[in-house]
């Protein structure tokens, strides 16, 4: 994969890559010239973000990778400075699901029940530490009141920050179940999370379903997509054992790459409409 994704700011296109030049690749809309932000080569997994992990503030473009080091980014002077987080090993953690509250940036980190709050107006971070059995945090959501998320074992937590109060729910279909088994690990049920009215959907990583879960009846229900079906042996020889890859949103619809048929699908999260793109 030359480039992980694609941000928009102003007149510039911002593509990371690490698999060619080392750098931010800054494409001008205007002028139709590439110019780059270098990085070390020993900092290029930092180029392994997505565009959703963007967040802008003044003049500074916040990037949060999957390993634990903030980019702090000025297209004007094309520089970089590196932000970290308190008390962590960079180098062996890897965060979650990431999501945000106006200016305030949550980010889960997997392996503890930790929730990392980082404020863009005054960059300073806070630590919360979820009263939670979860024990894995993969996947975080906010609904408006309640922060969703998943991690070990077959339930989904609601989350009350005010009041560091969780709460687990178990209601999920009778043939749901996870396909993958992964050395040392006991999360990845889900990677991706999105609150579209009173639903979330959970789309899978090991997992062999998208779950719709109602937030008013707190269960999990088969969002049913044809010819998407698997057991276990169905994964072997793929380039990833991931359900479905770039998980989108825009307005409500919900894309997802399936790697089983290679289809883009779209689910229009109003009507419940799939369309299948080939």
């Amino acid at each position: 994969m030359l480039f992980y994704g694609i941000y928009k700011l102003k007149k510039y296109l911002l593509l990371p890559s690490r698999n060619a030049r080392t750098a931010l690749h800054l494409f001008n809309l205007d002028t139709k010239e590439l110019s780059y932000i270098n990085i070390e080569e020993s900092k290029k997994e930092l180029l392994n973000f997505r565009e959703e992990n963007v967040f802008e503030y003044d003049d500074f473009l916040y990037i949060f990778p999957f390993s634990l080091t903030v980019m702090k980014v000025q297209i004007k002077t094309k520089s970089i400075e590196y932000l970290f987080y308190p008390d962590m090993n960079s180098e062996e953690d890897i965060r979650g699901e990431i999501t945000y509250i106006g200016n305030m940036i949550y980010i889960p980190i997997k392996h503890k029940n930790i929730i990392f709050k980082f404020d863009l107006t005054t960059e300073q971070w806070e630590i919360i530490e979820v009263n939670t059995e979860l024990k894995v945090i993969d996947t975080l959501c906010f609904d408006g009141k309640l922060f969703w998320m998943t991690g070990i074992g077959q339930m989904i937590w609601s989350w009350d920050e005010e009041n560091n109060i969780s709460v687990s729910y178990h209601k999920f279909p009778q043939r749901f179940k996870r396909l993958v088994n992964r050395k040392g690990e006991q999360g990845f049920w889900f990677n991706t999370s999105i609150v579209y009215g009173k639903s979330i959907y959970f789309v899978p990583c090991d997992a062999n379903m998208v779950i719709e879960f109602d937030i008013e009846n707190c269960e999990g229900k088969e969002l049913f997509i044809e010819d998407e079906w698997e057991e276990e042996d169905m994964r072997a020889g793929r380039f990833s054992t991931v359900k479905y890859m770039g998980t989108k949103s825009k307005d409500n619809i919900l894309m997802m790459l399936s790697n089983k048929n290679k289809n883009l699908i779209l689910v229009d999260m109003e009507t419940k409409r799939i369309r299948k793109i080939v």
